[in-house]
């Protein structure tokens, strides 16, 4: 059960089946404190939104983005900032002292790390990028590898750092892709990796659609976020209010560079000739595809899901923002019977994603209608509370943790 603070505790003759008070856990030098119920119902809320993105259409009639494609793109955002939360609030509020504990904590994020990208290029030889599902674990597997020197920074300077990724990566990424190697639209292998390593870095980290180091604006973000003291009523609060005006704030600018200083106008003065009317049209709607993003600086103007320009990362991140403070309120008032199921999908989100890509694979025709959303739901929300009266984690979580607390084990 949950008190009203959001955190999980064990109910009266049921002990908890999720890893909650005092669990020694390897990125702290001292035990973790609970399971904020909230994170996971927005770790939930976040699979969700990426499920429908996947199978349900995401063109309307007239070649616009449908919401659940726009939802998707906001809800791999939310996963990375939480991926940093989880990271902010495993480690503490206050990083560990010495040098060991710090160590021990490195070990177990480069363990994660290279786990993640392992069963993201697994998972690259089954799932078909035709079937419109990007794999996002490589991409999540790099984030874990770039929190490793960021674990001693303080919410505002990891906050800082968020703004400044923002806006700086995706500019030095349009100025770079002139050198870089064309990014391929497939999910890589391992095969691919061996191929060609240099061509898989550059997508994976600048070119792809889930750029790595674009991506980090939301790690440090996330790790701000989780860094806070978030059983605060009146701090969440701020959160959500926070969260919200950046949002709107990132959309406002956008469509005033775009459609009030004339943006639009002199995106198709220069780029029609390389990319025709329809080109440009769709690069507005719905941002230029990975391999042919260059050409106009006016291009990072655009907030387009998944264009991961500086205005798209920022709205991005202040709907995962108001997300996650929506969600942790949420959860304080609403009915145990409504949270329960809610979070135990959340902490299970890598299995259930994992699951999720390979239906799609064993059932390629089941797409674009809503009751297939419906059954992916419904099929997470009675399989994790089952899982978890036997189990403490998922099956996939189980692994991953016990590779990185072997590791963390071995070094302190």
């Amino acid at each position: 059960m949950y008190d009203r603070a959001g955190t999980r505790r064990p109910g009266p003759g049921h002990p908890a089946p999720q890893p909650a008070e005092e669990v020694e856990d390897p990125l702290l030098a001292r035990p973790a404190g609970p399971r904020l119920a909230g994170v996971d119902v927005a770790r939930a809320v976040a699979l969700v939104m990426i499920v429908g993105a996947h199978v349900l259409l995401f063109s309307t009639d007239d070649g616009e983005p449908t919401s659940a494609y726009v939802r998707g793109s906001e809800g791999a955002a939310l996963f990375a900032l939480l991926a940093g939360a989880g990271v902010g609030i495993a480690y503490g509020r206050r990083p560990a002292a010495g040098a060991r504990a710090w160590t021990a904590a490195a070990v177990a994020l480069t363990v994660r790390a290279a786990a993640l990208v392992a069963l993201g290029l697994a998972l690259g030889h089954v799932v078909d990028y035709e079937e419109h599902a990007v794999v996002v674990l490589t991409t999540f597997g790099l984030l874990f590898l770039l929190a490793v020197p960021l674990l001693r920074l303080g919410p505002v300077a990891l906050a800082v750092l968020a703004a400044v990724l923002a806006v700086v990566v995706p500019v030095a990424t349009h100025l770079l892709r002139p050198v870089l190697p064309t990014p391929q639209v497939v999910n890589p292998t391992l095969g691919d990796v061996a191929a060609e390593p240099w061509a898989w870095l550059a997508q994976v980290t600048l070119t792809g659609i889930y750029p790595a180091l674009a991506w980090a604006a939301y790690l440090c973000a996330g790790m701000a976020l989780g860094r806070l003291d978030l059983s605060s009523t009146q701090r969440v609060a701020q959160l959500l209010l926070g969260g919200i005006a950046l949002a709107l704030l990132a959309s406002l600018t956008s469509w005033l560079l775009v459609t009030g200083f004339g943006g639009a106008d002199r995106l198709v003065a220069a780029e029609t000739g390389r990319l025709g009317a329809d080109g440009v049209a769709d690069g507005l709607a719905w941002g230029l595809a990975p391999d042919d993003a260059r050409g106009s600086l006016w291009w990072l103007a655009v907030d387009a899901p998944h264009s991961s320009t500086p205005l798209d990362l920022l709205r991005t991140t202040g709907v995962a923002v108001a997300v996650t403070a929506g969600c942790l309120l949420l959860s304080r008032v609403l009915p145990a019977v409504v949270v329960r199921p809610l979070a135990a999908v959340g902490s299970l989100t890598l299995t259930l994603y994992t699951l999720h890509l390979l239906a799609l694979t064993w059932f390629p025709d089941a797409w674009g209608e809503p009751l297939t959303l419906v059954a992916h739901v419904a099929v997470g929300l009675v399989l994790a509370p089952l899982w978890l009266r036997v189990a403490r984690r998922g099956p996939v979580e189980s692994v991953v943790r016990g590779l990185e607390t072997a590791a963390a084990r071995a070094v302190r």
